[in-house]
């Protein structure tokens, strides 16, 4: 080729060899083969680019820098994990640090080494309803700039909430009074802080 070096297979598969074992091929729809036929990498497709691995695992692997998976496209659905057969979606942090999701370049939650959950913003739930299951400390709290104000709790040891209650109460805690309402806003009911 005038402005280079072509390398061409007429038809078939053009197949790259070192020490006698096929390392790459090339098949005549535009696949990549690498080291095996089990591996493949595909470039050039018109709209997609496919990551293929039929074996038991698929590692992406950096052992240097910050790895990203990127979307600059300014059109499509953004980026999707999906799993489109059995088996779990699973983000691990082999090192004891926290899992982080962020959106608009601000992080809004926060998974920590010890599995404790913070969330930046307001929790919305559309379904069945929340239910809280633990071997201790089966509590609600509200906290303001890390300050309690309320909480709700069953007491799974004596004292747990408020003082004087026992195993298996359900306790309702306020820092100052507590009201209750019907029918609007509309105060019914007060206990006040005395």
């Amino acid at each position: 080729d005038a402005n280079g070096v072509l390398i061409a297979a007429a038809s078939d598969n053009l197949r790259l060899y070192t020490a006698g074992t096929q390392r790459l091929r090339i098949d005549s729809s535009g696949n990549v083969l690498l080291l095996s036929n089990t591996a493949s990498f595909k470039l050039g497709a018109t709209s997609q680019t496919y990551l293929l691995q039929s074996s038991s695992h698929f590692f992406l692997d950096n052992t240097s820098g910050t790895s990203y998976f990127r979307n600059t496209s300014a059109t499509g659905s953004g980026f999707i994990f999906r799993n489109s057969n059995i088996g779990d979606i699973q983000f691990d942090n082999e090192f004891a640090g926290n899992i982080l999701f962020n959106t608009s370049n601000v992080t809004r939650l926060t998974i920590d080494s010890s599995g404790n959950s913070t969330f930046a913003g307001m929790v919305t739930v559309n379904g069945g309803g929340i239910d809280i299951d633990n071997n201790n400390d089966v509590r609600l709290r509200f906290d303001n700039a890390s300050v309690f104000k309320a909480g709700l709790q069953v007491a799974t040891t004596a004292g747990d909430m408020i003082a004087g209650s026992a195993v298996n109460d359900f306790a309702i805690r306020s820092q100052e009074n507590m009201l209750f309402a019907t029918g609007g806003n509309t105060e019914r009911m007060r206990i006040d802080s005395s």
